[in-house]
């Protein structure tokens, strides 16, 4: 799985899942925040570059999305294929329609949704909302940002580009994972990873210690970074 470099994830704690649901269900319609996030799956957000603050949401191994915050709209789910999936069946918000002959196009060329194509719409669209892009029988086509409003598209004779595409969907069905899972069987699935981890680390800081034969100390502000660190140290069987 390719998460977003630094790469600075940590687990999603309950007041994160919480507000994630929150803003998923404000954009989306009731009930898809949960739909979303199940009870008892596990969710790990990882820390991305952006303009302001964003979190990519990561559920079973995959990127399912990111809430970004812009100082128009506040804190805003971005979809992504996996969550496109999931929300298809309940969206009742922010949500285009188009016509057989939009599907080619945007599947296999990833091209932008034009106005001329769409046949129904969320009419509280807005330009620059986030937007699922549907087949005829509401299965999830692409993902992307509108351009004009749901008026605008809806015009007879409207031209442009109605939402311009972010991400293409898959043509299959989404199989969900067990929600039964808890960071315990986490940590167990990911044991030789974080062991090889461990050891990378600790033989670093034996190597750097030895090279350099000053006095020892552990920058510590009681963060998770700074905790780990001296851990690590610690284990190495360095006292600072």
């Amino acid at each position: 799985m390719q998460i977003t470099p630094p790469g600075d994830a940590r687990p999603a704690f309950e007041f994160d899942i919480r507000y994630i649901r929150e803003i998923v269900d404000r954009q989306f319609g009731p009930g898809t925040g949960d739909a979303l996030i199940p009870s008892g799956k596990v969710v790990v957000l990882n820390k991305a570059p952006d303009l302001d603050r964003m979190d990519e949401i990561i559920l079973d191994g995959e990127v399912a999305g990111a809430v970004r915050f812009d100082i128009v709209h506040g804190n805003r789910f971005l979809l992504k294929p996996l969550s496109a999936k999931i929300l298809a069946p309940l969206i009742s918000k922010s949500w285009v329609i188009v016509d057989d002959g939009a599907l080619d196009p945007i599947r296999n060329r990833k091209a932008s949704t034009l106005a001329v194509g769409v046949l129904q719409c969320d009419p509280g669209i807005r330009p620059g909302d986030d937007v699922l892009v549907l087949d005829k029988g509401r299965r999830p086509v692409s993902v992307g940002v509108a351009k004009m409003s749901a008026e605008e598209m809806l015009r007879p004779g409207a031209k442009g580009t109605a939402v311009k595409t972010r991400w293409v969907v898959a043509n299959e069905a989404h199989e969900p994972r067990d929600t039964d899972v808890t960071w315990d069987d986490v940590l167990i699935a990911n044991s030789e990873v974080l062991e090889r981890r461990v050891s990378e680390a600790k033989a670093f800081i034996s190597r750097v210690v030895s090279d350099n034969p000053l006095p020892i100390a552990v920058s510590y502000s009681g963060g998770k970074d700074s905790l780990a660190t001296l851990l690590l140290v610690l284990e190495a069987g360095i006292r600072p």
